[in-house]
């Protein structure tokens, strides 16, 4: 099966975390919602770098370094430049770059804070 027809395949809800709360279920899905019917891309792993479970409300590794995790284009950017000083010490904090830019997990604490 070629990576594009998978992907294809990977439309729709997704699966679901069977471990969450109510709460926490009403988000992922409609995260998976937003995911499938607004960004229109398909589901991905997470909600680390090494996990490779499917969930419906994960980006693929191509989506969230695209910065679809963001709500604006302009949000992405500001978080790079934030990033980018940290890197040459320009700034100061300690920010992990997979969670903030690779992560595919919508319901992010570092995301929210854009």
């Amino acid at each position: 099966m070629s990576d594009n027809k998978e992907l294809d395949e990977r439309r729709g809800i997704g699966p679901q975390s069977t471990g969450d709360d109510v709460f926490q279920r009403r988000m992922r899905r409609h995260q998976s919602w937003y995911r499938d019917k607004v960004l229109k891309v398909p589901y991905g792993t997470g909600p680390t770098k090494s996990r490779t479970s499917l969930y419906g409300n994960m980006l693929t590794k191509e989506s969230a370094e695209a910065g679809l995790n963001f709500l604006t284009p302009r949000i992405f950017e500001v978080a790079k430049g934030r990033l980018d000083k940290q890197r040459t010490k320009e700034g100061s904090g300690v920010v992990d770059d997979f969670r903030l830019l690779r992560t595919r997990d919508k319901i992010n604490s570092i995301i929210e804070a854009f």
